[in-house]
């Protein structure tokens, strides 16, 4: 689903720009990058192709992280990390794949007891930056940010001059394409994709926020029953 909004995002963000951050701060995502990827890691090009999908799962992409958590484990492109590894591998589970899951646990097991608060604080750290919930709710604040601030009435307020406004190419090709993106953000048409696209990214924040609570409350129940455990096995 963010994959999802993001993609709908960056197809405004390319033809507009305003001064905060916007959905033209996002990278512009190469079409099939992911399969391109994909062919660089076959191919041994492990660097390249980690330094792509570290790009690619900091927006979002699971397949992404998962992908960077193995290159880490392994040490392929970069330095061996098994506790970047878990911190990458616990975001990439949420897409509810069995394989990713499989080696998100086999990931946790290979970490040593003394390593494991380490791996913890890394892992919390991760999710604080780029899990669903904070990725949408920057989109949110970028959409926000894209949207005009349309004033007046219908036909004279301030995004009513889409039709009146032209781009003259004065020689400098940063001026003339910062004119054509406050000229397209008048466009009636691209405001309303915008809010459309406000509405669902509003939406899926709405049911993260319903659902995550649920899974903070069941980690940490978790995290209390092993805690406890391991009290009485101490005790023993």
């Amino acid at each position: 689903m963010v994959k999802l909004i993001i993609s709908v995002c960056i197809l405004f963000a390319a033809n507009f720009s305003t001064a905060k951050e916007t959905l033209f701060d996002l990278p512009e995502i190469e079409e099939n990058i992911e399969e391109k990827v994909d062919e660089l890691f076959k191919q041994g090009n492990y660097k390249e192709s980690f330094e792509i999908h570290l790009s690619l799962a900091k927006l979002g992409y699971k397949y992404s992280q998962y992908m960077v958590s193995l290159q880490y484990f392994y040490g392929l492109g970069v330095e061996k990390n098994s506790l970047q590894a878990y911190g990458w591998a616990n975001l990439a589970r949420r897409s509810k794949s069995k394989e990713v899951n499989d080696f998100y646990n086999m990931v946790k097991s290979s970490i040593s007891e003394q390593d494991l608060l380490l791996s913890e604080n890394i892992k919390a750290e991760l999710s604080k930056k780029y899990s669903e919930l904070v990725i949408a709710k920057r989109l949110q604040r970028m959409i926000k940010n894209t949207i005009p601030k349309c004033t007046g009435s219908r036909l004279r307020g301030a995004c009513s001059g889409f039709i009146q406004h032209m781009c003259i190419d004065n020689g400098s090709q940063e001026s003339y394409n910062k004119c054509l993106r406050e000229v397209n953000l008048r466009d009636p048409k691209v405001i309303r994709g915008l809010k459309e696209a406000l509405a669902k990214t509003n939406q899926y924040i709405e049911f993260k926020l319903q659902t995550e609570g649920s899974v903070i409350i069941k980690e940490s129940a978790e995290q209390d029953r092993t805690e406890n455990q391991h009290k009485t096995e101490n005790q023993q």
